[in-house]
């Protein structure tokens, strides 16, 4: 906080379906994790932090979406709520790090989440009419591209993709990779996305890392004008492709448009 930098962590949602997501032995992973979401919360009310829009600076959550999730949808959102977050950010499972040994268990079909991501936003449709002010990320994210003339950047739906120009991750042993994505398939042993390891100074380093086969591979796999059959959709202006995710689903980085799940968002 003394060098303004975000805060950001994961909540999975009430303290059932948190627990289950991430199990912690020394302690009630829900418990903990609220606990520094509002004390961080009230340092932020106490420095008097304010963000752009004029409101106090609060801790990001993001919800990541399991088996377990899916019938909770109301829980959850009232989770949020009740630690004074003013929105969700509803995504379906990526199939990396631990949850990619565990799909069977974890995992759905695209249809249960847009089951759930409806429901989940006639919900809060219902709070936002009733006076409470709460929204869904993703759906905000959308709106606001087809709606203004404003784009929120946000680096997963946007050609080419942020991976590598707008984004990096850095892991403890001084590899750096595409984005947070290819971070985690290098602890599963693919390195296949990382972009350089920190040099001698940071000249060095960033050079190493936009100059890299991994970011000119990644730019060109995610700029839809070249893509068949996302060059030419309906809804291009508003859409975006992960390499990551097209290579560990169907082991290429260039997305098949007959089979994108993801596309049916």
């Amino acid at each position: 906080m003394d060098h303004q930098i975000h805060i950001s962590t994961s909540l999975d949602g009430d303290e059932i379906v948190h627990n289950f997501n991430r199990v912690y032995e020394a302690a009630n992973s829900f418990e903990r994790v609220t606990y520094w979401i509002r004390r961080i919360n009230e340092e932020y009310v106490k420095r008097g932090v304010v963000n752009e829009v004029g409101t106090y600076q609060k801790v990001g959550a993001l919800l990541t979406v399991t088996k377990k999730t899916l019938p909770r949808y109301k829980e959850i959102i009232n989770t949020y709520r009740d630690l004074g977050l003013d929105g969700i950010f509803l995504r379906p499972l990526n199939p990396y790090g631990f949850a990619a040994s565990d799909l069977k268990s974890l995992g759905y079909n695209m249809d249960e989440f847009i089951e759930f991501y409806l429901r989940s936003m006639e919900y809060i449709l219902e709070l936002n009419k009733q006076g409470i002010s709460f929204r869904e990320q993703l759906s905000s994210i959308y709106l606001s591209k087809i709606l203004t003339a404003l784009d929120p950047n946000f680096l997963d739906e946007r050609s080419p993709c942020g991976a590598c120009i707008g984004q990096v991750a850095y892991d403890h042993d001084g590899k750096i990779y595409s984005c947070d994505e290819g971070r985690m398939l290098g602890r599963m042993g693919i390195d296949d996305f990382q972009m350089a390891e920190i040099g001698e100074n940071s000249k060095e380093t960033y050079t190493s890392m936009i100059k890299s086969d991994t970011t000119k591979i990644m730019v060109q796999a995610s700029t839809i004008d070249g893509l068949p059959g996302y060059n030419d959709d309906v809804y291009k202006p508003y859409i975006g492709v992960c390499p990551i995710h097209s290579y560990k689903t169907t082991g290429n980085i260039y997305p098949n448009y007959a089979i994108d799940q993801k596309r049916r968002l």
